[in-house]
C-alpha cells in the first residue's frame, strides 16, 4: 500500500449520497480511486473493513463508530479517511435515518 504523504497529491475522483442504510452497504468506488473520505449525516453509522464481517442494525459490537456530534446544532460526525481496498468497508445505520457522504480520491498522476 503507498503511504499517503504530500509527495502523493490527491485528486477527486467524484462523490456519493448514501441514504439507505437499514441493511449493509459497500460502497460504488469509482475507477481509480484508492482513498475516500467519508461523513455520517443525521444519525451513527458503523462500518467495517475486512470485506467478510457485516455490520447490522442493532448490533452495536460489530464495526466501528462513526459518531454524530453531540454538539448543539451539528448533525455530522467528523470526516473519516479510508484508504486501501475501498470495495471492501461496508457501512450500517446504528440508528434510524443516517446518511453516508463520501468523497473519492486517486493519487494524481495516477
Amino acid at each position: 500500500m503507498i503511504k499517503l504523504t504530500q509527495e502523493y497529491p490527491l485528486t477527486s475522483k467524484g462523490r456519493q449520497t448514501i441514504s439507505n442504510l437499514s441493511s449493509a452497504v459497500s460502497l460504488t468506488v469509482p475507477d481509480g480511486a484508492c482513498v475516500a473520505e467519508v461523513q455520517a449525516q443525521q444519525a451513527d453509522v458503523l462500518y467495517t473493513a475486512d470485506g467478510s464481517t457485516t455490520p447490522a442494525v442493532g448490533t452495536p459490537d460489530i464495526g466501528t463508530l462513526l459518531e454524530v456530534s453531540k454538539v448543539a446544532n451539528s448533525v455530522a460526525s467528523p470526516i473519516k479517511r479510508l484508504e486501501g481496498d475501498l470495495e471492501s468497508y461496508s457501512f450500517v445505520e446504528l440508528t434510524t435515518g443516517a446518511v453516508l457522504q463520501v468523497e473519492y480520491f486517486a493519487i494524481s498522476g495516477s
